[in-house]
């Protein structure tokens, strides 16, 4: 793949291409995402309100904004592998002795 090849003479190692090893428009848009410091929006994608909301998140965890929206998708692509086999997203809570889970509440509307 001549994409890869150019890709790699930018010094961007082997772990970061796999998105792209599948040439796609969508394929490419991934690995820039992922590879990026941060995401252009428009402003009737993303409301004042979940901008701040994102702001925060990013701040609180010490993250970009742009991590911060991949760590996002990729929990809404989880969510959307488990819905189609039938099963949801849950929360659960840790014993911190014996690591047992308990399940408190489900994630609904993702």
């Amino acid at each position: 793949n001549g994409l890869i090849d150019k890709i790699k003479f930018d010094g961007i190692s082997e772990d970061k291409l796999a998105t792209i090893k599948q040439s796609s428009h969508t394929n490419l848009l991934k690995m820039a995402i992922e590879n990026s410091d941060a995401v252009i929006k428009g402003s009737e994608d993303l409301s004042k309100e979940i901008d701040s909301r994102l702001t925060a998140i990013a701040q609180k965890e010490g993250i970009s904004k742009a991590e911060a929206m991949r760590k996002a998708f990729a929990l809404l692509s989880v969510a959307e592998v488990e819905k189609s086999k039938g099963n949801s997203l849950g929360i659960v809570r840790e014993d911190p002795d014996s690591h047992f889970l308990e399940a408190i509440g489900r994630v609904v509307g993702v």
